[in-house]
């Protein structure tokens, strides 16, 4: 997810933007007042989370949905709890995932539909048996459902999973908005992501978060700990512009030094190639870019998207701001933190800040990982994701 520095949002104030300790800070006008342009893309995971907004980075994102959201009324729960989970009944080998995901593929059990969700329509699509453990996957800002791949949730529901993605509002089939005028908030995003386990009637959910998916994941087990059985968070920080935390990379930053002239949003293999472009600083320099993934993945994102310019605009103009890391030993679900080692925008070490602030949290590095969740890197995540959310 793109965001980085220091973002103080404030509607028609001035966003600071800091990289970090000992770096300058420039101060960029607050898009509530007039619209940055954007030359960046969606924040999401899925064969490579692609984010990034424009020049006005992520961490404003993260902010944004901060204090905004802490209103602990975000729906009727029922206090129901999940029974029993059989560790050998969970514990699948990589190779016998895989296996049972391409089965899964075949038997074409998986489906996508609109539900009324908080008064919207937002697009879900389920994977796997409502009987068993549900993961809700939450993707990052401007991202829709399509960065979490089918294969990648086809793999945990193999494990016996019933994985729940969806389409954020101003993302894929979900309702959109004009772009730069969204007349939702940072709060309404995590009630629709609370919202779709109602709707879907999941009383309790492992929540799978990366990057700004991942701050609203945190404030879910924060103000909705009943919903929550288990945390992963992916790319993603506590304190997005904390000064004891360092800003983005060096390399990252110099790629924001030149404003991108925004494509014709009508012109469809301009926007996907402008899109493709803008993943590319999140990899991690240490790995070949896998253009031939994410432009698969931006293809399909583009080509589900009623309103692209909106969805790659919106999510950064929404109403917000605050903090939320004084909090994190208030997280009483088991926790499970998964960081790329080369994550430009949010350095290793704001993984391991969450790790170590929230109770009993575990840190999994991930090698030759950067802002994003490539493909690359399923061997090793997909089962770490089985074993937490199966108590293992």
């Amino acid at each position: 997810m793109p965001e980085s520095g220091k973002h103080l949002i404030e509607r028609g104030s001035l966003s600071r933007v800091s990289g970090g300790p000992g770096q300058d800070e420039r101060k960029i006008p607050q898009v509530g007042r007039r619209l940055v342009q954007f030359s960046q893309a969606a924040d999401t995971h899925h064969g490579r989370h692609r984010l990034m907004p424009t020049r006005h980075h992520q961490v404003s994102a993260l902010l944004r949905i901060g204090h905004q959201a802490s209103n602990p009324s975000l729906g009727g729960f029922r206090n129901t709890q999940f029974g029993g989970v059989t560790q050998d009944r969970h514990s699948l080998t990589v190779q016998e995932s895989a296996q049972n995901a391409r089965a899964i593929r075949v038997a074409g059990v998986t489906n996508e539909r609109i539900l009324r969700v908080n008064g919207v329509g937002l697009c879900v699509e389920t994977f796997g048996e409502p009987v068993d453990p549900a993961i809700l996957l939450i993707a990052g800002a401007a991202s829709s459902m399509d960065w979490w791949e089918p294969e990648f949730c086809e793999r945990l529901a193999a494990g016996s999973r019933y994985v729940v993605r969806y389409d954020h509002r101003d993302t894929g089939r979900s309702v959109s908005y004009p772009a730069g005028a969204p007349t939702y908030s940072g709060a309404d995003l995590i009630a629709d992501a609370v919202g779709v386990l109602d709707t879907l009637g999941v009383v309790r959910a492992h929540v799978v978060g990366i990057s700004m998916g991942g701050a609203m994941a945190q404030l879910m087990a924060l103000d909705q700990a009943a919903r929550v059985a288990s945390l992963t968070l992916i790319g993603t920080s506590g304190g997005p512009g904390d000064p004891d935390l360092p800003g983005m990379t060096d390399a990252l930053r110099a790629t924001f030094t030149v404003e991108a002239a925004e494509p014709d949003w009508s012109d469809r293999d301009a926007v996907i190639d402008y899109i493709v472009a803008t993943c590319r600083p999140y990899a991690a320099p240490s790995r070949a870019f896998e253009e031939a993934e994410v432009r698969g993945v931006v293809t399909r994102a583009v080509d589900r998207t009623g309103d692209i310019e909106s969805a790659m605009k919106n999510h950064w103009v929404i109403d917000g701001s605050g903090g939320w890391r004084a909090r994190l030993a208030e997280i009483s679900a088991p926790t499970l933190v998964l960081h790329g080692s080369e994550d430009p925008l949010f350095p290793l070490a704001h993984g391991r800040a969450l790790a170590a602030e929230i109770p009993d949290a575990r840190l999994l590095p991930l090698e030759a990982v950067g802002h994003e969740l490539p493909r690359v890197a399923w061997d090793v995540v997909i089962p770490a994701i089985l074993r937490h959310t199966s108590g293992g």
